[in-house]
């Protein structure tokens, strides 16, 4: 046993010696400096392009972040069962991340913008477009001329306790409706908001954000003046988890919020914490009023739009196994700490 052990001894001395001879070699001689001129001449844009349109799974996509992509996923500012994210909730987002990468269009001149794809047979999923503002609210001459613009990138997300889907092909989801009733009682609080129905993620799904960010554009083109905050809607998705969490405030169930900042990490966005600022103070706001209403703040690598508009934020109500009341009421309260924070900054 002693000579078995010595002889261990001697072996991992001299694998870190040989460990050592390699980190040396590494730090003191160059050898890709050939590999590396070479590269520099091949064009990777065929290649790429030939990536992008490559069909990929949902559950393969995802088993593949999860294998090759560890901690890539941006912060999170509120805690969380580590073992849930990192099993489940990451692997999801770093396939997000990758396909909008892979698909994400840099023509940001307005006047070469596409109208977005728009079914007319469509109608409002709420009665947004008749509905007048309070003018007897105290926040209406407060906030005249002002209006908080909501759209959604991924329309056709649902919730399956009402829809029995997660997701609806061919047509808006239930997520616009949580949307068009935000806007409705931000409405009746007394701001003007303007939910934009168009359809952005059919019919190819990857493009969904070349999509949105082309609406996006246009309107801070000609609105630009008028809108305090800008808010794409969505919901969350938890592979594995048939449950959707919840949160009591007042005796009544309420889907958490989860917001999400977009970094500089990718590309040009110089003004993302003037972004992340706002999304504190919301968090903020309803740690005070509706405690567990806003479950955190998370920043991601991707711009989602915010690179337009220092008030412009990515909400998630609730997640795919949450009902549509529980994200109704949400967007009630959220209403609420929502014209705090503004009053604020205006």
């Amino acid at each position: 046993m002693r000579r078995r052990n010595i002889w261990s001894l001697i072996k991992g001395l001299l694998f870190m010696q040989l460990f050592a001879i390699i980190i040396v070699l590494g730090l003191s001689v160059d050898l890709h400096r050939s590999f590396l001129q070479k590269a520099g001449e091949i064009n990777l844009h065929p290649l790429l392009l030939q990536i992008s349109a490559m069909p990929v799974a949902e559950g393969s996509a995802v088993s593949m972040m999860r294998e090759n992509n560890i901690m890539m996923g941006g912060s999170l500012d509120y805690p969380k069962p580590w073992g849930l994210y990192l099993s489940r909730q990451f692997p999801r987002d770093l396939m997000a991340f990758n396909l909008q990468a892979l698909n994400d269009e840099e023509d940001d001149a307005v006047g070469e913008l596409a109208e977005p794809v728009e079914d007319p047979s469509i109608p409002p999923p709420d009665d947004l477009e008749s509905s007048q503002v309070n003018t007897a609210s105290n926040y209406f001459e407060l906030f005249k001329g002002r209006t908080v613009t909501l759209y959604c990138t991924h329309s056709g997300e649902s919730y399956v306790p009402d829809s029995g889907k997660t997701r609806i092909e061919g047509g808006p989801g239930l997520v616009t409706r949580v949307a068009a009733h935000l806007g409705t009682t931000l409405k009746q609080k007394g701001i003007e908001a303007n939910f934009i129905n168009t359809i952005h993620d059919q019919p190819d799904f990857n493009k969904s954000y070349t999509n949105s960010r082309k609406t996006v554009a246009r309107v801070m083109a000609s609105e630009k003046s008028s809108i305090i905050a800008l808010f794409d809607i969505h919901r969350d998705s938890i592979p594995g988890v048939t449950e959707g969490s919840k949160v009591k405030i007042k005796g009544r169930n309420a889907a958490p919020i989860l917001i999400i900042v977009g970094t500089d990490e990718r590309k040009t966005h110089p003004h993302w914490r003037q972004n992340l600022q706002f999304a504190q103070k919301l968090y903020q706001q309803a740690a005070k009023d509706y405690p567990g209403l806003i479950k955190g703040v998370r920043t991601k690598s991707g711009t989602y739009n915010q690179e337009y508009f220092t008030g412009a934020l990515l909400l998630e109500f609730g997640t795919d196994y949450n009902t549509l009341e529980e994200c109704f009421y949400s967007g009630e309260l959220f209403a609420d700490i929502l014209l705090k924070v503004l009053k604020e900054e205006i």
